[in-house]
């Protein structure tokens, strides 16, 4: 007699069966994925190094807000510009890329540097085609630069900005460390060194490129820093009883020497072609509103402190010509508080810039300098 089939098991639910089925299939699911995203990360991590995995940051933007996200760029798809001022106009035909006087375009207190050296000399044109095929790459910026070396004078050999009719036996390409969106990510420093390998195939050149790791931790020093002296200085002065009309306080800030923007938004000051302070009118475009409706009852000045050189002490002539204007315009200055503008709340300004400035040249990164303008951009 055929041996019968348990109770428990002819009253098994058909249904519990399937789930258990679809348990096991999503389970086995899971376990492929795993094993094909540990194999790829080994190869990746054979390749560059187990940093390339790294956490990205999360902190605050100081430019943004505290509580802002930082942008995590990366190197994008597609030819572009690699950088215009350098001379070199990548995605453009080489015979474009024009001369001129040559000023030091990578600084090593921001940038990251990868070196190439060539067995044979290797024309700045071929390297500029080269280039070409590179994404372009607009939060970090790039640049390139060859070692020209003048016959019978070692002296005035130099490095420059690339020439498509000079031969380079070294080459030096850089990208910027960080900048006001925060540092540069290990996924964006990894994709730049693959490049420069790429690059190195070619023409079987020499590279030396400097650890991950380590120029991850120089990229989130320097934003540390960054964070420290990237100060905005500003206040208010506002009309007393009347308000101005616009054309009135246009004529009154071009007797003070500030020139209206190109968008219509700014008034701005400079001394020897350096902008020192912007002066605005909130919500109001010179250009296109009507300015004779407009009345006014507030213009703010505004200083950012990295990108100007403290020997101008643009914070005491941003406040020279507003404290003129208040008394001529019978008005008064105001902090960020909406508090009048006191002698002890100047003072208090005056002395913290100090230790700013000081910093700023411990770290050679010179208030208004390329450098500064670069890494507060």
């Amino acid at each position: 007699m055929p041996e019968s089939i348990p109770p428990f098991l002819v009253q098994f639910d058909l249904q519990i069966a399937l789930l258990l089925i679809g348990a096991v299939l999503i389970l086995a699911l899971m376990l492929y994925n795993l094993s094909k995203s540990k194999k790829q990360k080994k190869q990746t991590t054979d390749v560059y190094g187990s940093d390339y995995f790294l956490n990205k940051s999360t902190s605050g933007d100081p430019f943004l807000g505290q509580d802002a996200s930082r942008i995590e760029p990366g190197l994008k798809d597609g030819q572009g510009q690699l950088a215009d001022d350098l001379g070199a106009s990548i995605g453009k035909p080489p015979d474009l890329v024009t001369e001129k006087k040559y000023i030091s375009k990578i600084d090593p207190a921001i940038d990251c540097i990868v070196m190439f050296r060539f067995t044979m000399p290797v024309r700045g044109e071929d390297v500029l085609m080269q280039l070409q095929k590179w994404p372009s790459n607009e939060p970090f910026r790039i640049a390139v630069e060859g070692y020209s070396e003048a016959v019978n004078d070692e002296a005035k050999s130099t490095w420059e900005t690339l020439n498509k009719d000079h031969a380079y036996r070294e080459l030096q390409v850089s990208i910027q460390l960080a900048n006001r969106r925060g540092p540069i990510q290990a996924d964006t420093l990894t994709e730049f060194f693959g490049l420069g390998q790429q690059l190195a195939q070619v023409f079987d050149a020499e590279i030396e490129v400097p650890p991950l790791q380590d120029v991850l931790e120089l990229a989130q020093d320097l934003d540390q820093f960054a964070v420290q002296c990237d100060i905005q200085l500003g206040f208010s002065l506002m009309a007393n009883m009347n308000s101005w009309g616009a054309k009135e306080i246009e004529a009154a800030l071009i007797k003070e020497g500030l020139k209206l923007s190109r968008e219509g938004m700014h008034f701005n000051f400079y001394a020897d072609e350096t902008l020192l302070f912007k002066a605005q009118v909130p919500s109001l475009n010179y250009l296109r509103d009507d300015l004779q409706k407009a009345r006014i009852k507030q213009v703010l000045f505004t200083l950012d402190v990295p990108l100007v050189n403290e020997s101008f002490q643009p914070f005491l002539k941003m406040l020279e010509i507003a404290q003129t204007l208040a008394q001529e315009m019978d008005g008064r200055l105001l902090d960020d508080n909406g508090q009048s503008l006191e002698p002890s709340a100047i003072e208090s300004i005056l002395t913290h810039l100090k230790p700013i400035y000081e910093l700023m040249h411990s770290r050679q990164i010179l208030p208004g300098s390329p450098t500064a303008s670069r890494l507060f951009n």
